[in-house]
């Protein structure tokens, strides 16, 4: 099971049945997924994926990422394989409300620490569009590294970034 994960600001609790409706919302919404995936979901992909991520078992999958003083719901952060491989790959996706305001760099920098520190993950990597440079910045400040470009996702060309448990993260 998933433990429950807190940053100064931030609650990263592991998904619940209760998550459905804001998660089916985000998946919906244009401007949330505008970089993810094939963009925003119909109704029916949004409950299965929101289903399948609901039965990851184990260490890795998706976190429910609440405001630490108010319980209000801003998105959701992943740890999980990247297409079919070996490499475990950080995400995540928040909603438009809570952009601009360190909560993504927060919360991947905290599960990225559960990942070296708890998981005993050697490396984390993670894929972006070339396009998503809020993305870019957010991974960089959380200690992930530009290491040429992927395809993942059936995408082309991706920036794909790095984090090595024995290099220091960001603070």
């Amino acid at each position: 099971m998933k433990p429950t994960l807190e940053t100064e600001r931030l609650v990263l609790r592991p998904q619940a049945e209760s998550d459905t409706v804001e998660l089916m919302a985000m998946s919906m919404d244009p401007e949330v997924m505008q970089f993810i995936g094939d963009g925003a979901m119909t109704l029916r992909e949004s409950e299965e994926l929101t289903l399948e991520t609901l039965e990851m078992a184990g260490s890795l999958g998706r976190w429910i990422v609440t405001e630490r003083a108010t319980g209000q719901f801003l998105g959701w952060a992943v740890l999980t394989h990247l297409d079919d491989s070996e490499d475990i790959e950080i995400g995540y996706g928040f909603k438009v409300s809570a952009w601009g305001r360190g909560f993504a760099t927060e919360a991947t920098r905290r599960l990225l620490r559960h990942g070296f520190d708890d998981l005993g993950l050697r490396e984390v990597v993670a894929v972006s569009r070339p396009e998503n440079t809020a993305s870019h910045k957010v991974l960089e400040k959380a200690g992930l590294r530009r290491h040429g470009l992927r395809d993942a996702f059936g995408l082309r060309g991706l920036y794909f970034f790095v984090a090595r448990a024995d290099a220091p993260l960001a603070s």
